[in-house]
């Protein structure tokens, strides 16, 4: 006997085996046991999720030779007739090959004659849109008032294009798509009776790519049983697939919170090594991106790594990560090489994040928080200083421009002032100054932080710690707790490496899960970066061309308009 495919071997026979569509599963089951039958159906929903397959079933229902019921016996004539595909008194008719106004009245002219084996006639119509106008018009008045024994059970994937006139002549069901849940839940069961071994996350890759659709699910798995030798492994799918490793999205991500460029593109040639699909590849970033998302928003997800990825990216980020791996992948039909669009793709991500603003943490005692605080304050107060000395340099010149006459146009009348009323100032003009630097913060940690050459979570961990205590050659370094995902042990080796690399000798040091005594290198920057933005806006407010502009015409600032050249 020849090979027969999984879609057709396994095709349910009756109700209790189908795969979802309860909601229209139980409806027609109610029905059919209460008697209330209609006398045209329509099954509409995307390719794969059992329309045909949902009809025969009801065609075997009304058939059956123990009677009508939602359970037909299977082993009566009819039942078997319906199953081989050989009842008389079921006429699967293609409308996609019978488009013609000539077809259907061959089919109308046949529904006046009683059935030969069972109780009614079912016509099942498939891709019902496909039929022109004209046949259409010929089937209204049939589908309407049809003869007792002759039930239409009409099937689409596209009900949009069926007329009005159809759709209020019959019962509407939609069928879902599928979840890749009940889709791997499926195929688990399906293998088990085949003897067939597989791995978990086999399915699950099959089932994502089958996109709510059974029979592609069991089409693919068809194929991977051929491909893997009756054995249906994680790797040697995704490669059948052309889907990439999870392992090098991990990479992309890190490489993107690192802000390392390098590692990226060298991620990026691994990745071209296998000649995958960059448009499934940046769909295989989107949806790791959104499981971040998740995480971040509810902290039930259970891998680790999955975790530790979280963390390095605030939510801000992943929002606008999605939105361009979402942008690019559309942008990949146009890119003159699809290699080149991915890249830029990444490479928009890692250039335009936003700016990490984190507040001095909350945690620990009282006596902790009021050190970092007046080292926070100290900045604060040293950049207020440095304000009110580039103010009293620049007075002067403001006042020299003052008494300067205005210089007329050649006819000597005076320019006329723009009538333009609340307007807006969207300046992007920048105050120079050579006071603002990093380097500029009195803290040990940070000034040894700044010269270390770390990325990714070692420079994470580092930028969010503090050296609480120094002893000889042992050193202590205090992270929040918050921050543990990320401090495995090849970072901490990085953090200890470039440690005794800047000060040429091997030292000793230990990492602690506490609340740092004391403000990180991270809160230090953000509160340097909000005084330089507050203090570029406030040299702007006091410039005397502005003061005129927003006298004058009612202009305002625009927020975070204003910025200081580094």
């Amino acid at each position: 006997m020849s090979y027969q495919v999984l879609a057709r071997k396994w095709r349910p026979k009756r109700f209790s085996e189908m795969v979802g569509q309860q909601h229209v599963l139980k409806a027609l089951e109610n029905a059919l046991n209460q008697n209330r039958l209609h006398h045209a159906y329509l099954f509409t929903g995307t390719r794969g999720v059992g329309k045909t397959t949902i009809a025969r079933i009801f065609a075997k229902c009304l058939n059956c030779e123990q009677g009508v019921s939602a359970e037909p016996c299977g082993s009566c004539s009819i039942c078997k007739a319906v199953d081989e595909g050989r009842f008389l008194d079921l006429m699967e008719i293609d409308a996609a090959s019978h488009t013609g106004v000539d077809s259907i009245r061959e089919l109308l002219d046949n529904t006046q004659y009683s059935p030969t084996q069972g109780t009614y006639k079912v016509y099942l119509i498939d891709e019902v849109h496909m039929l022109s106008s004209s046949a259409f018009n010929a089937l209204l008045k049939t589908l309407e008032e049809p003869p007792e024994h002759v039930k239409f059970i009409l099937a689409t994937t596209d009900p949009q294009k069926l007329p009005v006139t159809i759709l209020s002549r019959c019962l509407q069901f939609n069928l879902k798509a599928m979840s890749a849940k009940q889709i791997a839940d499926h195929l688990k069961n399906l293998l088990e009776k085949e003897m067939i071994s597989y791995e978990d996350d086999a399915l699950n890759l099959i089932a994502k790519a089958a996109d709510g659709s059974m029979r592609d699910a069991l089409s693919i798995t068809d194929q991977a049983i051929a491909h893997g030798n009756e054995k249906l492994k994680t790797e040697e799918v995704r490669s059948m697939l052309g889907m990439v490793d999870r392992v090098y999205v991990s990479q992309l991500l890190e490489a993107l919170a690192s802000k390392d460029a390098k590692t990226l593109l060298d991620c990026v040639e691994k990745i071209s090594s296998d000649s995958p699909s960059y448009k499934t590849v940046l769909a295989e970033l989107i949806s790791f991106i959104h499981r971040l998302v998740i995480e971040q928003a509810t902290d039930i997800e259970k891998d680790e790594n999955l975790k530790r990825l979280a963390a390095l990216f605030t939510a801000e980020e992943l929002q606008l990560y999605y939105q361009f791996a979402l942008k690019g992948r559309q942008d990949l039909a146009i890119t003159p090489d699809q290699r080149e669009g991915f890249e830029m793709c990444l490479l928009r991500m890692m250039l335009f994040s936003p700016e990490k603003i984190i507040a001095p943490s909350s945690g620990g005692s009282g006596k902790g928080n009021d050190v970092g605080k007046n080292q926070i304050e100290n900045i604060k107060a040293n950049l207020q200083k440095k304000k009110a000395e580039l103010g009293t340099k620049t007075e002067g010149n403001q006042d020299q421009q003052k008494n300067t006459p205005a210089q007329d146009n050649k006819s000597g009348a005076k320019a006329e002032k723009p009538s333009t009323n609340n307007q807006t100032i969207n300046t992007t003009t920048s105050v120079s100054t050579e006071r603002f630097s990093y380097e500029s913060i009195p803290d040990k940690w940070t000034q040894i932080f700044l010269k270390l050459p770390l990325s990714g979570p070692a420079q994470i961990i580092a930028k969010n710690s503090n050296l609480e205590k120094i002893e000889g050659r042992h050193f202590k370094l205090v992270f929040d707790k918050k921050f543990e995902m990320l401090a495995t042990e090849q970072a901490r080796n990085n953090i200890h490496k470039a440690v005794n690399d800047y000060f040429g000798s091997t030292l000793q040091l230990d990492f602690l899960l506490e609340a740092p005594t004391s403000a990180t290198p991270e809160q230090l920057f953000s509160a340097m970066n909000l005084e330089k933005a507050r203090y570029a806006e406030q040299s702007i407010l006091e410039d005397d061309r502005v003061k005129e502009l927003m006298n004058e015409f009612g202009a305002h600032i625009q927020d975070g308009s204003a910025q200081l050249l580094n």
